[in-house]
This record gives C-alpha cells, structure tokens and sequence, in this order.
C-alpha cells in the first residue's frame, strides 16, 4: 500500500482571517466580499476559531442584534488543528468526520497558521474518482429533503435549517423545486444590513434552480457543481418531481469506507501457524490461570505446557511481544529480538512505545487503544523504528487477553517486518506497467512491419524498373537501406517487447559492437568517460544481432548507474579474440568451442558485495533503490547470451568497481563466403502460389513481386477466403504464403485446415512472434518475418517447392 501524501499537498494556504475583536457585521463583509464559506478567527497570528455561514444562520434564527458583537463572542471554538508535517491526507478527513467538522485549519511547528483544508479541497486535489467510481447519484443523494412553500416566512425556513442542521432548504410547489435558500444566502443578506423577520422565502432564494437526473454519475455531478461554483445539486426523476439533494459530503462519503478497507485487506494476511499459536495462548492461559486456582498438584503439568508453548513461540516466525495490563513488556520472542536489534533485558519492564519512530501521530494511537478498549482486538500497519534508528514498516495485531473474571490482564501482540513485502508489490506494479507498454509497442510495430513490407516490395519492383534508368537505382537502393534500418529499429522494440522473431546469421561482432557503443553513448552523461578498445579483426560470431546489441547497451547501462556517486566514473569497453584452454572449458561445461569473442565491460563504481554477486543473474533481484531497476536486465541478458552458445561472468571488489566479461563462440570465416550469393533470386516456373494477408498493401506488393519471379498468384484477404479459393483450386496451388494474425480465420488455423486435405507447403509471415504454437519441426513449413527480402522470400519458396 502506498505512503499516503501529507496533507499540507492538499491544502489552501490563502487563508482569509479575523482578529478576535473584530465586529461580527465587519466579518460578514468579508464573507459576502469574498464569496466564502467560512473564516478563521486569531489571537494575534494563532487560530482560536472558526466562524461559518451555519453559524450566522444559528444566531439569525435566534434573533439576535450582531451590530455590536465581536468575533470572539460568536464563533465555534475550540478550532480542530493539525500539523501540517504530523498528519496525511486520510489522517486529516477522518478528523473531520471524528469532529463532525467541515474545516481543519492546519498549523506549522511554531503553532502559527499555515493553510486549511475543506470538503472541497478534498474534491479538488484528491480527484473524485479516487473515491466514488461507476456510482449514481442515486446511491448518494439526500433523499426526501427539507422543502419549503415560497410563501413561507423566511425565519420558518432559517429555523428548519438550523432544526436540521442542513445547508440548504428546498421550495418547492407540488413537489417540483422553484428555488433553493442556502447558507450562503442568508449571509449575504446578514451583510447588506436588510431586515428579513417580515420577509417571504421566494423573495430570497435563488431561483430558478440547476436540476439533474438521479442516473447523473457522481464524477459527472462533482465536475457540474465545480464548474458552476455551486454546493448542492437538485435531483428530480422524469417528471421533474424533488427526490432528493446532492451536496460535496454526498459525493466523497464513500472515501473512508475504502481507505479503511484497503488496510484491512492488508492487515488481514496473517500466517496461519502464528494465528494458531495465538489461539491456543489464550485458551490455555485462561484456562491453566483457572486450574491453577483449584489444584495444586497441576502445577507441574502447566509448568511443561507453558515450556511447550514458549518454545513454539520462540521458534515462530513472526515477532511476539507480551505486556501487562499497564503495558509493560514481559515478553518477547527470539524473532522480536532479530526484527528490532533488543535484547530481551534491554526491554523487559519498558513500554512498546519505546519502538515509535514518530510518524504517527498521538491520535493515530489513540485510535488504536480505544479499538483495543472497545472490541479487544486491533490491527493496523505502522512504522516503528530499530535500536539502530531505522525505521521499517510492520504489519501489527494486538489482542488484549482477559482473566476469569473478564478483566484485561495482559495484551499479545504479532508483528511482522514487511519491508521486502513492500518492495516486491512495488517491483510488481512496475513489471505490470511494463507488460501493457510492451504490449503496446508489440501492437505498433507489427502495424509498421505491415507498412515496410509494402514499402520493400515496391521497392524491389522499383529497382528492377530503373536498370533501364542507372542515375534513379542508387536512389533506390538508399531508400531500401533506409528500410531495412527501419526493420532492424522494429526488431529492437520487439526485443524489448518479448515478441521478436529471433533471425540468427553469421553477424561481424566487431562493427556490431561499434554500433551498439555509439547508440549507448546517447543516454551517458558527459560525466562519464567512455573507453573502447576493439579488436581489428571483424570476429564473426553465428547470432541474432538485435538481441546482441540489446545486452550491450543493457550493460553500458547498468555499468552508468553503478557509478552515479562516485567521482571518477570511467565505462571501459574492450572486444577481442580469446582461445579457451582445457581448464577454461572444464570450468565452464556449457561451452564447446575453443575459439570466443571476449566483450569485456568495466567500470569504476561501488562494486557488488560477495553476497549480492552470487544473486546478480537471478529474476527480479536487483540492488538499485525501489523504483530504479526490475531487477530483469541481467538476467535477460544472462538469457540471450546462452541462446548464442556463450557464457558471461561477472568479477568486483567493493570500492573497486565490476568486471563483466561475454564469451561467445566464433565461426570460421570462410563462412561469410558462402552469403555472397544471398541476393540471388531464384526464378519460379509459373507455379500457382495462394497469398493469404489482410493488410491490402502486403497483398500488393507481395503479389508484384512473386509475379516477377515467374509465379502465378491468387489472393485472399483472410483464412476463410483462402480455404475456399485453396478448394477450388487445390489441384494446381503449389504453395500457400499466409500472414499469422487475420480476421475470421488466422494463417496457424488455415493451415491446420490444408492439412486435412494436402501436405501442401505453407510458408509463414509474421510481423511479430506470435505466441501460438506452429510446427516448425515440419520440412514443409516455414516463417519468414516481415519485412523481408525478396532474396530469403524466393530462396524460401524455391527450398520448399524443389527440396
């Protein structure tokens, strides 16, 4: 559960005020002037009082002559205050509500006023929502107000509302309102000096009247009265009949319930063993305290009960503490002494106040002792402080235990440290936060995949249409260079995604590494030195070049933030050839190659202890502040690099700084020769291909450039379409090239359907990795990622028609 902001966030700090003898007719200009519902009264710069528009109601309905009184002599005293650095946001709305007050006048340490804080501020800081969401205002409204005929006298009207304790009365004729009088009118009137004892109310009240209906949701209403300026809404059904008042106290009455709730959800997480422990205490307490009163000779056998029971409680894995009646500790467990550093005669006789780290305030436990006084029983969340002076928050449940004759003889109570609780909730949140923007970058690039696939095959059509024209081909060239750049850029947001189609290739390792360095240096501070030494021969390793990259700049990364305290920060960066000897590879069984790559990245921060480095590469462990880190990069990282064959090890001294150092596998060289025939196209023969996309300018593209390599091509703009046309003519179809993800039917489920009738060779193309299961064990099946070159496309349909 989060910290709950300090209410000096939410309060106002234009606080218009009073001195105690100033005249009351004075105070009820300032009123009407300013267009406010109440003013706080001082002593000089310190609050006293209160004065309200339901007070001047109050003494208008008595009669009484204000033009000689002063403020002190009216006004509601004593004013609720709080401390503006002691109190939080739902701290200061339960005092409100324990007070039955509207304002809490907020005070800084000295005692002198520093803001208040109202209904509204609570509405306008806090945001409705927060506390009334999908709610009508049928759920919260007044129903059967105070109504008044227009003829009344005005003094009958005053005095209901003061009979009542409302803020407003209703006129209303056969049910239907005409007009409303508030306590704002009747201090208006009170300041212009008007004399109303003769007065009918419909020569007063404010008319007409803004009216809604009760299905208006209360986010809707709240936004209404802040918009008009207004305090209470009228509700009436279809015929414009009154059923009831909406007032801000309607809109947020629900916020207390659920802050309340919120705790208890929390609290009630107890462990099972600990609940049965404390159960079987107080049975036995009470019942060997009986016992013990009528036979002697049971004193041996409770004397061993209570050793069992002590030894259950010291092996259990919360703390438990035991006072008196007064509150002073007799007991403590060997959990307790673990949790907050006491030994138990530093605390034997002391009062668990003694653990108080002073972010509650008194009457945070007053509330406590009153629920332990009413009902026995109290559980709550607080944070207490260590003997070493650290504060730690902990989930607390106290029982009070009574003797033989009902009366509280001692209290129980069960902590726990939640420390790591908290912080895997919060590490949780941010995994959750992560997962919908890696869903939506997942959805984005697949769109944009769809659009280069286009692009590249208009492209290629293009190019073969300019050999006529040499001067426009390099044109040409650049702008299907610039795309396939832009398709690598997509790989890397499905990487971060978890989506990506791993395309492994023989990959030069040194240029690759040169340009994941150059894109890490964009996130480094000046700050930082960067240091990079490459090896000149080109190291080709077989592997996914996006994922690579990725665990570069991931270290690069991780490599600046070890370093944000210290005052030399150097990131050294080095890649070279590297031949493992027998003890090497022994050491590391993973590895069956003696020729590596070693990417070694250094840096000159704090270090990892020798503790934290054996959990380095684990899932969510992380030493980096909440909030800094998911605690999920190495571990990705760790991941990568052994689907590439490869090792990583980690090395650093506290003060010193952290060595990581990748292994990676090399291939001969001689290998890259055999790419020099990849752009090769390889002419078809007239053979029939069904294209099955949704997208229309895949379809377009794709059907152009099949159709230059000597295909025939018939399309189909889904799965269902496709299985008809594949009906139609499953004679003559000799492959089917299918998108993965399309409406009505997908290319997985098509081709499970073909299989029924023909071994018939599909070919699949993804904009993303998509999560079903397809068969690629399959000689007859293929996928290929989008956008694609037409090279792979054709050498793909030439390996599954004639292989």
């Amino acid at each position: 559960m989060p910290t709950m902001k300090l209410v000096d966030h939410i309060m106002s700090t234009n606080v218009i005020t009073a001195q105690a003898d100033m005249l009351v007719v004075e105070v009820l200009h300032i009123l009407s002037e300013h267009k406010i519902s109440f003013i706080v009264v001082c002593d000089g710069s310190k609050p006293v009082g209160v004065i309200t528009e339901r007070d001047i109601v109050r003494l208008t309905s008595e009669s009484q002559d204000l033009s000689g009184s002063i403020a002190q002599e009216v006004m509601s005293s004593p004013v609720v205050v709080a401390v503006s650095n002691e109190v939080d946001i739902a701290e200061a709305y339960h005092r409100l509500k324990l007070q039955h007050k509207r304002h809490l006048v907020i005070v800084d340490a000295g005692g002198d006023i520093a803001g208040v804080v109202t209904l509204t501020d609570f509405i306008a800081h806090l945001g409705v929502e927060a506390f009334v969401q999908h709610k009508e205002l049928s759920q919260v409204l007044t129903a059967e107000p105070i109504t008044v005929n227009p003829a009344a006298p005005v003094m009958n009207g005053i005095r209901l509302m003061v009979e009542h304790k409302i803020s407003c009365i209703i006129v209303a004729e056969a049910q239907k309102p005409v007009g409303i009088l508030t306590e704002r009118d009747i201090s208006r009137i009170r300041a212009s000096g008007d004399d109303i004892s003769d007065k009918q109310i419909c020569e007063l009240m404010t008319a007409p009247v803004l009216t809604v209906h009760a299905d208006m949701s209360t986010a809707v209403a709240a936004e209404l009265m802040r918009r008009e300026k207004i305090r209470h809404l009228i509700v009436v059904d279809e015929k414009g009949l009154l059923i009831g008042v909406v007032t801000e106290t309607n809109i947020v009455k629900g916020m207390e319930g659920r802050y309340v709730k919120s705790l208890v959800e929390l609290l009630d997480e107890k462990d099972e063993e600990l609940r049965t422990i404390n159960s079987e205490l107080e049975v036995r307490v009470a019942r060997r305290t009986a016992e013990l009163r009528l036979e002697v000779e049971a004193h041996q056998a409770s004397q061993d009960a209570m050793s069992k029971l002590t030894q259950a409680l010291e092996q259990a894995g919360e703390a438990v503490l035991i006072t008196d009646r007064r509150g002073a500790i007799e007991y403590v467990n060997q959990a307790f002494i673990t949790t907050t550093g006491y030994a138990l005669t530093e605390v034997m006789g002391k009062n668990p106040s003694m653990l108080q780290s002073g972010r509650q305030s008194e009457s945070f436990y007053q509330h406590m002792w009153q629920s332990l006084d009413d009902h026995g029983a109290w559980k709550g969340i607080l944070w207490n402080k260590r003997k070493d002076g650290e504060t730690y928050p902990e989930q607390l449940h106290i029982r009070a235990i009574k003797d033989q004759y009902g009366e509280v003889s001692n209290y129980v109570g069960t902590f726990s440290d939640i420390t790591e609780k908290m912080r895997l909730e919060a590490e949780y949140r941010h995994a959750q936060r992560m997962e919908v923007v890696g869903s939506l970058v997942g959805g984005v690039a697949h769109n944009f995949n769809n659009i280069l696939a286009g692009m590249t095959g208009k492209l290629y059509l293009a190019k073969l249409k300019a050999k006529a024209s040499p001067e426009i081909l390099p044109y040409l060239k650049s702008m299907e260079k610039l795309s396939l750049q832009a398709a690598d850029m997509i790989r890397q947001l499905l990487t971060f995604a978890r989506k990506e189609v791993t395309e492994k290739a023989n990959l030069p390792l040194t240029a690759l590494m040169e340009e994941a360095l150059k894109t890490s240096r964009l996130g480094i501070s000046e700050d930082i030195q960067i240091l990079s030494d490459f090896s000149d021969e080109s190291l080709t390793v077989f592997g996914d070049a996006t994922q690579l990259q990725q665990v570069v700049m991931n270290m690069v990364n991780n490599a600046r933030d070890a370093m944000h305290e210290q005052r030399e920060k150097v990131i050294s960066v080095s890649l070279k050839r590297f031949y493992a000897d027998e003890a090497f590879i022994s050491k590391h069984s993973t590895l069956h190659a003696k020729e590596l790559a070693c990417l070694s990245i250094e840096d000159s921060g704090f270090g990892i202890s020798k503790a934290d480095l054996e959990h380095i590469f684990e899932p969510f462990f992380t030493t980096k502040e909440i909030g800094k880190g998911t605690g999920l990069g190495l571990s990705m990282s760790k991941g990568a690099i052994e689907s590439h064959g490869g090792i990583i090890v980690a090395n650093s001294r506290l003060g010193k700084g952290t060595e990581f150092h990748i292994y990676l596998p090399l291939v001969d060289e001689t290998a890259n020769m055999m790419q020099a025939d990849a752009e090769t196209i390889f002419e078809g023969n007239g053979e029939l291909i069904l294209l099955v996309d949704d997208e229309s300018m895949v379809i377009e593209g794709t059907e152009d450039i099949l159709c230059s390599m000597g295909y025939r091509v018939i399309t189909a703009c889904d799965g269902e379409q496709a299985f008809k046309l594949f009906l139609e003519n499953q004679h003559d179809i000799a492959l089917v090239i299918t998108d993965i993800v399309m409406p009505n039917m997908g290319g997985v489920e098509l081709a499970k359907k073909l299989r029924e009738y023909s071994a018939m060779p599909v070919i699949f193309m993804t904009g993303y990795g998509y999560e079903q299961e397809i068969q690629q064990g399959e000689s007859s099946m293929m996928t290929i990622a989008k956008p694609f070159r037409v090279s792979n496309l054709s050498r793909s349909i030439y390996k599954l028609l004639h292989e």
